[in-house]
C-alpha cells in the first residue's frame, strides 16, 4: 500500500515532463515557421538552439539579443538609406562607411562633424521645401492679396510697386 503514492507521484512527474517536452517541440516548430530558410542562424537560430538544448539561460540571452536587434533595427534602416543616398554621389566613400573601413571604423565620426551637421540641416530643409508646390504657394499669396485689397486698411500701406 505504501508503494502506490510514490508510483503515482512518479507517473505524474513523467506526464508533466512529456507535456513540457511537447510544449518545447511546439515552440521550436513555431519558431522555425517564422523563417524556415534561416532557422539555424541569427536570432531565430539562437532561440531554436536554446529550445533544443532546454537551456533557460541561453533562451533568456537569445530573447535579450532579439530585443536589442529590434531596438537598433530602425537605426540600421536609416543608416542603410543614408548610405544609399550617399552612394549616388560618392560610391567609394559610401562603401568605406558601409564596410567600416578606417577611419570609418570607430564609434565616433572622423574629423570635425560641424560641416556634416550643417549639411544635414540644410539637406533636411531642402527636402521639406522640395515637398512644397509653387502653384499652391502662389494661389495662397493671391488669396491673401485679394483679401488685403478688399480690406479697409489697404489704403494705409504702400502697394507692391510703390516707393517708400
Amino acid at each position: 500500500m505504501n508503494t502506490l503514492p510514490p508510483l503515482l507521484s512518479a507517473e505524474l512527474g513523467r506526464r508533466r515532463l512529456v507535456e513540457c517536452d511537447a510544449g518545447f517541440r511546439q515552440l521550436e516548430r513555431l519558431t522555425e515557421a517564422i523563417d524556415p530558410d534561416k532557422s539555424d542562424s541569427g536570432c531565430i537560430g539562437l532561440i531554436i538552439q536554446a529550445l533544443r538544448d532546454r537551456n533557460t539561460d541561453a533562451y533568456r540571452r537569445s530573447l535579450e539579443y532579439t530585443r536589442r536587434v529590434n531596438i537598433v533595427k530602425p537605426l540600421v534602416k536609416e543608416r542603410d538609406e543614408l548610405l544609399e543616398r550617399l552612394h549616388l554621389v560618392a560610391p567609394a566613400w559610401a562603401q568605406q562607411i558601409a564596410d567600416r573601413t578606417a577611419p570609418h571604423d570607430a564609434d565616433v565620426p572622423p574629423g570635425d562633424i560641424s560641416p556634416a551637421w550643417v549639411w544635414r540641416q540644410l539637406n533636411d530643409e531642402l527636402l521639406i521645401r522640395d515637398e512644397l508646390n509653387a502653384n499652391d504657394i502662389h494661389r495662397k499669396i493671391d488669396i491673401i492679396d485679394n483679401s488685403y485689397a478688399r480690406s479697409p486698411y489697404s489704403s494705409l500701406t504702400p502697394k507692391h510697386g510703390d516707393a517708400a
